[in-house]
């Protein structure tokens, strides 16, 4: 009863995306899709999920001839609405071009139209960002996150002064990185703590737990100043009971973290 409207004849290899779109036009429904921009709590949007997702769904619903898509954009995540214009653009752009539009060309396009400038390193950062951390605040390689962070940071910041559009995005995505790289600091930390307390049975380990803990209110102290700096880039755009919530950012998860890790 279903197979037809996922089997492409080569499964599992290959597959029909949201089979349901073929399922529901074939019982005689107007079908209209609903693609995502933001849909999990996180710092900055999933891009590398969230792209395919706003693709693929135009795809199916043009080449099923049915009626379009909703480009969606879920306001309970804690991420600022300034940093999703990426996705809201893509899927006017997918939904409405009559030809397939590589990934690269299309940011590129996105970088120089919203932001003012031709800055193509920009490209993979605003696509890899989302994916350096999961829904539970931790970042997902300890090892390589800092570095990488590290860069971006160096060529965000010396990419700004030549923002002349849009500003206020750019710099919220200056905060979503730095955020990224106090959370793998964080996690650097934690992981040393738990294999101490398991593997290390030494005289030093007192020393090693103060040490642990002095670094861990130093990383309190930073991000309330990370803090204080992203307050002030979304008061010009942010109601200030969204502010107070702690809800954007995260803010108040992480805050509670810091004060069970101390």
């Amino acid at each position: 009863l279903y197979k037809r409207c996922w089997d492409s004849g080569s499964y599992p290899d290959k597959y029909y995306p949201f089979p349901y779109v073929k399922f529901f036009k074939d019982k005689g429904f107007t079908v209209v899709g609903g693609s995502c921009t933001r849909f999990v709590n996180s710092i900055y949007p999933e891009y590398y999920e969230l792209y395919p997702n706003i693709v693929k769904f135009n795809r199916v619903i043009k080449s099923n001839k049915e009626l379009g898509v909703v480009n969606t954009s879920w306001d309970s995540t804690g991420v600022p609405f300034e940093q999703t214009w990426l996705g809201i653009v893509s899927g006017a752009e997918h939904g409405w071009s009559n030809k397939e539009v590589a990934k690269d060309d299309f940011t590129w396009r996105f970088i120089y139209q919203f932001w003012g400038i031709d800055e193509p390193r920009l490209i993979e950062p605003v696509h890899k960002l989302g994916d350096l951390i999961n829904i539970t605040n931790h970042v997902k390689d300890t090892r390589r996150t800092p570095r990488f962070c590290k860069e971006m940071l160096s060529m965000f910041n010396e990419v700004l002064p030549r923002i002349n559009k849009n500003r206020i995005s750019f710099q919220l995505m200056i905060i979503a990185a730095k955020l990224i790289e106090y959370l793998a600091q964080k996690d650097e930390v934690i992981d040393y703590i738990q294999y101490r307390l398991f593997y290390d049975r030494s005289h030093e380990l007192e020393q090693q737990r103060k040490e642990c803990l002095s670094k861990l209110r130093e990383l309190q102290k930073s991000f309330a100043m990370l803090k204080k700096e992203a307050i002030e880039i979304l008061e010009q755009s942010v109601v200030s009971s969204d502010l107070v919530s702690g809800s954007t950012f995260r803010f108040k998860t992480i805050e509670a973290e810091q004060e069970i890790l101390v």
